[in-house]
């Protein structure tokens, strides 16, 4: 097993328990960012609010945490974290969110094969990829967005960098993940009195 580093160490702690602002406290924020850049076509709002939380508090000024040589300015921290400069965050942030407009007014039925005859309808600078923003979700998408929805407390924490995976935040948040229907009735069948499976099985018999 590798040895802990001193920025895991710092990220396995909750960001409740750091102090705003404090070296820490922006490394934790700059991660929560780097999460949220990676799904930035579904969570730009995120992505330009994490940024500006770590402009607030000159985050360049302060990290990284276990070294006295600091990013310096804020181009370089965010070439550090997420390989691209200040402009292209601002330019794919830009670009999903129109994106997300202009998909309000398309179908949400429509097929990739579809979508590749409207570029001439597309917002200018938009590529044809992010304007398809009704495509399919993955697991993972949908997922995000119900937490998004109805637990943004635990969205933050996502952003924060507080979970692996967002199936960790899922659990967090209460909503069962990777369970087979077979899986949820057994473990459901554990909990039911004599009667209620006889009952239960009674039912069954009559479907």
């Amino acid at each position: 097993m590798g040895r802990i580093t001193e920025r895991d160490r710092i990220l396995s702690e909750p960001l409740s328990l750091k102090v705003e602002g404090s070296p820490e406290w922006c490394w934790q924020q700059l991660e929560g960012l780097r999460w949220a850049y990676k799904q930035v076509e579904t969570a730009f709002s995120f992505v330009e609010e994490s940024r500006g939380i770590l402009r607030q508090h000159r985050a360049w000024d302060k990290l990284p945490p276990d070294t006295d040589e600091k990013y310096g300015d804020e181009d370089t921290m965010l070439r550090s974290a997420l390989g691209v400069d200040g402009e292209t965050v601002a330019a794919r942030v830009t670009a999903a969110r129109t994106a997300a407009q202009y998909a309000e007014t398309t179908s949400p039925a429509l097929t990739r094969k579809e979508a590749s005859r409207i570029g001439g309808r597309a917002p200018r600078g938009v590529k044809l990829l992010e304007v398809y923003s009704r495509r399919k979700r993955t697991p993972a998408e949908q997922l995000t967005a119900r937490i998004r929805r109805d637990h943004p407390d635990i969205h933050q924490r996502m952003l924060a960098g507080e979970f692996a995976h967002v199936s960790d935040a899922a659990r967090a948040a209460g909503i069962p993940v990777g369970e087979k229907p077979l899986t949820t009735l057994r473990r459901a069948w554990g909990k039911l009195t004599a009667a209620e499976r006889k009952a239960f099985l009674a039912e069954v018999a009559r479907d």
